[in-house]
């Protein structure tokens, strides 16, 4: 992990967030760095070499949220220099998702 990713899973590990999060997750044929499966967000901390990669992460982002994700993309500068803005931004997500509902037993 980078810096930045470290800075925001000891956020989540230490439950700064009202939400569970699990690192390392694949949605599809992509790994996001960190993923609530309750309120369907994927979170990508993002170093320098995304700048060059901007087309592959709008392909990437446009996958995720066609499956039901919301994803938050943050630069690794802003993790590491505003992490309570970045918290702040996550929670409001999470308040604000609507997650699939359930499905009885049998459906599906």
């Amino acid at each position: 992990m980078t810096d930045a990713e470290k800075a925001l899973w000891s956020q989540f590990r230490a439950k700064k967030i009202g939400c569970k999060y699990r690192r390392q997750v694949a949605i599809g044929t992509y790994i996001v760095d960190f993923c609530c499966a309750k309120h369907r967000i994927a979170i990508e901390v993002d170093g320098g070499i995304h700048k060059k990669l901007r087309e592959r992460d709008v392909n990437r982002d446009e996958y995720i949220q066609a499956v039901g994700f919301q994803v938050l993309r943050f630069s690794n500068e802003y993790v590491l220099n505003d992490i309570s803005k970045v918290l702040e931004a996550i929670q409001i997500a999470c308040k604000t998702s609507h997650p699939p509902p359930l499905r009885q037993s049998g459906e599906g």
